[in-house]
């Protein structure tokens, strides 16, 4: 069979964004005052959606609200000077479009994120930027896959 379609996950697939989702957490639990959480931790959760993340502390959608705030704004604040590219993956993104494959990102990530994440690695080049990508977030990845006929998906899930 041949592919059409590469699907990517985009943290520790495309970019190297682990460090900054850790120190997101644990600020977030810091300036909240709750448990700290090693990074083992955090990592066995690696792409499940916030709310689910942080409803290990509370269930109250108002408090969960507060939780993901915090973790957005730090960050947001920390992103560009933290998030890159992993060697090689603007070019083989290239490669791949260049052979004719349709791309798509998959990610738990919201939209904003994910765009500004892409844009923050592609350092200008059409390769690895938002264009011709579908970007699938807080979808089960069952339903991203009946969105494309013949793909590959490629990542950690």
């Amino acid at each position: 069979m041949a592919f059409t379609t590469v699907l990517f996950d985009l943290d520790g697939t495309l970019i190297d964004s682990i460090q900054l989702i850790l120190d997101s957490y644990h600020h977030t639990l810091a300036v909240h005052r709750l448990p700290a959480r090693t990074d083992a931790e955090w990592l066995a959760g690696l792409g499940t959606p916030l709310s689910v993340q942080f409803r290990q502390w509370s269930e109250d959608p108002d408090r969960l609200a507060q939780l993901i705030a915090t973790y957005r704004q730090y960050n947001l604040s920390n992103h560009d000077t933290m998030v890159t590219a992993y060697p090689g993956v603007v070019e083989m993104v290239g490669v791949i479009r260049r052979a004719g494959l349709r791309t798509g990102l998959v990610t738990s990530k919201n939209r904003t994120g994910a765009l500004r994440g892409l844009r923050r690695t592609a350092r200008g080049s059409s390769a690895a930027g938002p264009a011709g990508t579908c970007t699938c977030t807080g979808i089960l990845l069952p339903v991203c896959a009946q969105l494309i006929i013949s793909g590959l998906l490629l990542g950690v899930f």
